[in-house]
């Protein structure tokens, strides 16, 4: 069963269901709290999901989770990995972390097919962590937040990784990065103009140099068909990680600004 609501769990957030009756009709009346949360999310409830699942992870796991700020966001998952040591825990932790990127307004349908349909062409209107912008919430240190917190839960399980788990944590590790960036466009014209770029300064280079580094990671570990949804997506984020690897720059701060200086508009 935790798998299955693992899978459950993705399915409401990356696929739209026509259908006007619930999947959990198919179910007993009475839910056990992976149930009940993945019910919440299909509900559009996550607020709820959010706390009866930080409630089944325990007080540790809890408070740590609450307790991630900007300064302690780093080391989040490795924080949260000891409390992890189930199959159903994971699952929890896996819930958790839809319904942290659902409350924040992160929708993995939109981001995939936005993802999907970019052009090979070149200019920041195709580059993956950029043509995200007009899909995204407001970009501000909370709803970066959001999104690295529902990363940082993701890899806390890597020991039980399904599948589905991995595509998550793909997306979501797009979505911070993306909005990490999109923070840097002060004008909001949904393009890094050259004066914006020129303000980044060294920690945001930082930050989104390592979060591309990490989305690339993610990428890497989805091992599914060539021609799936899921692996066109993997091979974007790959290819900027690739071109930012090998761009001109004596730091951090330089090499994100070359490489976001050659994307063009």
């Amino acid at each position: 069963m935790n798998t299955h609501l693992r899978k459950l769990s993705i399915l409401f957030l990356l696929s739209a269901c026509g259908s006007q009756s619930s999947v959990f009709n198919l179910f007993p009346q009475k839910l056990d709290p992976a149930d009940r949360a993945a019910k919440y999310l299909e509900e559009g409830r996550p607020e709820k999901a959010k706390t009866l699942m930080l409630s089944e992870l325990g007080t540790d796991f809890s408070d740590t989770y609450n307790a991630l700020d900007a300064t302690s966001i780093t080391g989040a998952s490795e924080a949260l990995a000891p409390f992890v040591t189930t199959a159903k825990q994971a699952t929890f932790a896996s819930l958790l972390a839809s319904a942290e990127a659902q409350a924040s307004g992160l929708d993995p349908i939109d981001l995939m097919l936005k993802s999907k349909s970019l052009s090979d062409s070149s200019g920041q209107s195709n580059n993956i962590f950029i043509a995200m912008w007009p899909i995204l919430p407001a970009a501000n240190s909370a709803s970066v937040l959001s999104a690295q917190k529902a990363t940082a839960a993701l890899v806390a399980i890597s020991s039980f990784y399904i599948r589905e788990d991995t595509l998550k944590l793909t997306l979501f590790q797009l979505a911070a990065t993306s909005l990490s960036l999109k923070v840097a466009d002060t004008n909001g014209n949904n393009i890094l103009d050259a004066s914006e770029i020129a303000s980044l300064d060294l920690a945001t280079a930082t930050l989104i140099l390592s979060q591309i580094v990490s989305a690339a990671q993610a990428a890497a570990s989805i091992t599914a068909q060539s021609e799936t949804n899921e692996a066109k997506v993997a091979s974007k984020i790959s290819s900027v990680a690739t071109a930012l690897s090998q761009s001109s720059g004596n730091d951090d701060q330089q090499k994100v600004q070359s490489w976001l200086g050659t994307l063009g508009n």
